[in-house]
């Protein structure tokens, strides 16, 4: 080579590196490629966020869901021969930084979006992801507004009807015979209310009875001796109490304290807490082997965090809202196309998870068995199972 040729490439490269200080290696890695021939295409990525409360007041509440997408990714990280890189997106506990980071997510090409932990916020954000063809997955939001509102939001967990009529089904099966059953439920809280009102209802359809008494409390005014004595004058021993922990474990103590023994059925709310000699419906128990993904799931929870906990229900479900995010975009066979992602989440069928057999209906509910957990002396076990209908 003379050296003229040699000092032409000199200068290129100098004036290229002197570019690169200006405005950036974009600058120099693409005269690089354009200089020396290189072609090479950056591996393609599958964008799966984690649109969760990481920090703020919903951190510690969300964190078994944030643990359960993880385990599942550590496992299963690639998709239509793709790398799955996780995007955590930090709603802060906070529905405007929720809206903001929603956003972020629809502009930035991810593929499709897991959580939020809260049926508010989930609902906020919701409208942002329908609006930018994104579609997402909750994984313990109950709420069946956020589904049956939105086609681009489907969900892992059963919604709040759903496990209203599983707790009846139990109630009908065990508690019908002898017993009188009663609904109750703290005044201000919607969700528990409707919880109730369609616990009576199918109980009442079931039993053949006319009518299962529903009746609201505020745990700050309501006299308990009052009410606990009317329930059984009325012959009510078994209640049917769908509230949150904090909320039922109030009511349940105040019972306790005042010497009434009643048999208390409740939901989900209930699981891993502390919350004692208590009936509560579930997606999902440690113990039992729905499908082998259960066993599986089991396994690896305990190889990552040891032996010393069980794994709750939002782990079991976040790890599902993960494969069930894969199993769309196999479907879909695309990670970019959101509108078809979202169509293919309603038809999936017979997907084996940690929750057990899970088939989409139109809705973007999922159809699958429910189970009811006894609690005894903090001792969890699996004492009906009822089917999906």
């Amino acid at each position: 080579m003379n050296k003229k040729i040699i000092r032409t490439i000199a200068y290129i490269l100098v004036t290229a590196l002197l570019l690169s200080c200006l405005t950036g290696c974009e600058t120099w890695d693409n005269f690089y490629k354009a200089f020396f021939g290189g072609d090479e295409e950056e591996t393609p990525v599958v964008k799966i966020a984690i649109f969760e409360p990481l920090t703020g007041t919903d951190a510690k509440a969300a964190a078994d869901e944030v643990a359960g997408i993880e385990l599942a990714h550590e496992r299963f990280g690639s998709v239509l021969d793709m790398e799955v890189q996780l995007v955590y997106a930090d709603t802060k506990s906070d529905i405007e930084e929720a809206k903001l980071v929603a956003q972020k997510l629809v502009d930035d090409d991810t593929s499709i979006v897991l959580g939020s932990y809260g049926n508010t916020i989930t609902i906020a954000a919701g409208d942002i992801f329908k609006e930018g063809k994104l579609p997402a997955i909750a994984i313990t939001c109950s709420n069946p507004l956020i589904t049956r509102t939105n086609p681009y939001y489907a969900r892992v967990c059963h919604q709040d009807t759903d496990e209203a009529i599983a707790a009846a089904d139990f109630t009908n099966r065990f508690f019908s015979e002898g017993h009188s059953v009663v609904a109750i439920y703290e005044r201000v809280n919607e969700y528990s209310k409707a919880k109730a009102e369609a616990y009576s209802a199918h109980l009442a359809e079931l039993s053949g009875k006319e009518y299962i008494p529903v009746t609201a409390f505020d745990p700050t005014s309501t006299d308990f001796q009052t009410l606990f004595s009317t329930f059984v004058i009325n012959g009510n021993d078994t209640i049917f109490l769908p509230d949150p922990a904090e909320v039922s474990k109030v009511v349940i103590d105040k019972a306790k304290e005042l010497g009434y023994e009643f048999t208390w059925i409740g939901t989900s709310y209930w699981d891993d807490t502390d919350i004692d000699n208590v009936y509560y419906t579930a997606d999902f128990a440690a113990g039992e082997a729905q499908t082998a993904i259960t066993t599986y799931f089991n396994e690896a929870y305990a190889k990552k965090f040891g032996t010393d906990k069980a794994p709750s229900e939002a782990a079991a479900l976040g790890f599902d809202a993960y494969l069930l995010a894969l199993a769309a975009i196999r479907e879909a066979d695309s990670a970019e196309d959101g509108e078809l992602i979202a169509s293919k989440l309603v038809t999936i069928k017979g997907l084996a998870g940690a929750t057990g057999s899970i088939t989409m209906n139109e809705y973007g509910d999922p159809v699958k068995q429910m189970i009811v957990n006894y609690v005894h002396n903090g001792v969890k076990n699996t004492v009906y199972t009822v089917a999906p209908e």
